[in-house]
């Protein structure tokens, strides 16, 4: 935990604090940086820890941060839980965006046309929407 009282702790603080029974960010001041989302999506990933991260998605609306941490922080058991989370691949990024732009289409849409346009098709486009753009 970070020595700077003012700054609201990261989500990933918190997931650390309650895995590891650490009462450092239980401060009532730094309740800002819960995020329900993210935290329950964390422990989400966990086979002994998912049911309660479902309960507390549940009444995520309801509850204060503060009790919600209280929560997981009194239902999880100690132990270091290591994840990693889903970062979308840049390339892919392109393609569909690049597929975007060229059929003046919806991202959804753009994924399905990337599904069957074939790869060369795909490069094409990419190759056109850089030179219209100036990139290359």
């Amino acid at each position: 935990m970070s020595e700077n009282s003012n700054k609201a702790a990261s989500p990933f603080e918190y997931v650390n604090a309650i895995s590891m029974k650490d009462p450092s960010v239980a401060d009532e001041d730094r309740f800002r940086g819960y995020m329900p989302f993210i935290i329950n999506r964390a422990f989400g990933n966990f086979y002994e820890t998912v049911l309660l991260a479902n309960e507390m998605n549940g009444v995520a609306s309801e509850l204060p941060n503060s009790l919600q941490y209280s929560f997981l922080y009194n239902s999880v058991r100690q132990g270091k839980r290591w994840f990693k989370w889903d970062k979308p691949d840049p390339n892919m990024t392109k393609k569909i965006t690049s597929i975007m732009k060229y059929y003046s289409v919806s991202r959804k849409v753009a994924e399905e046309y990337f599904k069957t346009l074939s790869s060369d098709a795909v490069d094409d486009i990419v190759e056109y929407i850089d030179v219209k753009e100036g990139v290359l």
